[in-house]
């Protein structure tokens, strides 16, 4: 499995959320050489760890960041999803049971680290036997499986209580031993979608699903088959604007009103 790496020494979030806060009178404090964050102002405190806001409950975010709980939640809420089932846990090791054998269905799967981002370790298999020899070798002691879907298309969207912030296509994914890699960090493309133009079906799902999480600031990315039916993938809370605002200034402008925004509406 090739090695991806999409490491920012250089962050734009600490200016960002330093311009933000000198606007309103919020100190902020930094630590961990600005990976912690402490905002004050008043008697109200908030804080940043590298890019999860503490606006959200920490339940709801940490179920966000498992791709198996994600998943499930979704799913008992008759949200349409791409299904990922616990591959291996920390005590146990992985085996053919029967909701993985549901999940392969003698086709390719996707292997996944339970809490990876950035597409760190993702790989897929045509064979689940194959799948699970690699994922009991590993190191990394949680892992989830999910069927190869042949995806065409994937949409950000970014909503803090309900309002979308900003959406975008993820369009020339890496090709990666036959898995189409939209990540930014992984090098694919970044096209911003006009707010007032995006589809209400897909926004009003990309709503259901942090609601149904139970989170107030999120990233929901939904994915597209042949049939361009939407799929959601994930939800993630510590979401980064790192490669999308490297990628243009127009873009980084963006960032920086995003970050803004999302100041004023936790210090309101």
């Amino acid at each position: 499995m090739p090695a991806r790496t999409h490491y920012i020494s250089d962050r734009m979030l600490p200016d960002a959320i330093r311009s933000a806060c000198d606007k309103r009178g919020i100190t902020v404090t930094s630590f961990s050489d600005d990976w912690i964050l402490k905002l004050q102002k008043d008697q109200q405190e908030e804080w940043i760890h590298v890019y999860s806001f503490s606006c959200n409950n920490a339940a709801a975010a940490a179920n966000a960041s498992d791709k198996v709980a994600t998943s499930v939640i979704l799913e008992s809420a008759a949200l349409p999803i791409v299904p990922h089932v616990t591959a291996r846990t920390y005590i146990s090791r992985a085996r053919r049971t029967p909701d993985i054998k549901a999940i392969a269905n003698n086709g390719p799967v996707v292997i996944k680290p339970i809490h990876g981002h950035g597409a760190q370790d993702v790989a897929r298999y045509d064979d689940i036997d194959e799948a699970l020899t690699f994922i009991n070798a590993s190191s990394i002691p949680a892992w989830a499986i999910s069927p190869f879907l042949d995806l065409t298309k994937e949409l950000r969207i970014i909503l803090f209580d309900d309002e979308p912030l900003l959406a975008y296509e993820k369009t020339n994914p890496v090709i990666d031993d036959g898995l189409r890699l939209f990540n930014l960090s992984q090098g694919a493309t970044a096209v911003t979608v006009d707010l007032n133009s995006l589809d209400p079906a897909i926004l009003d799902l990309a709503k259901r699903a942090i609601s149904t999480i139970g989170l107030r600031l999120a990233a929901v990315d939904i994915v597209f088959d042949k049939e361009s039916e939407p799929f959601i993938l994930e939800i993630n809370t510590g979401f980064s604007l790192e490669h999308y605002a490297r990628q243009s200034a127009d873009n980084k402008k963006r960032a920086y009103k995003i970050y803004d925004s999302v100041i004023g509406k936790i210090f309101k």
